[in-house]
């Protein structure tokens, strides 16, 4: 249980999981959303 709660600590992965909530959206979409790489956006889906 505590790995849920490690991993929606981040904001950004609440970020990831708010735009999936709204509809399906495609990994470029969401690197596109943020300031961070295409690598560490990447790393935030896997761990979610």
């Amino acid at each position: 249980m505590t790995d849920i709660y490690r991993a929606l600590a981040d904001p950004h992965r609440r970020r990831i999981l708010q735009m999936l909530s709204q509809c399906e959206r495609t990994q470029s979409v969401l690197v596109d959303a943020y300031p961070i790489s295409q690598l560490a956006t990447k790393k935030h889906i896997t761990i979610l």
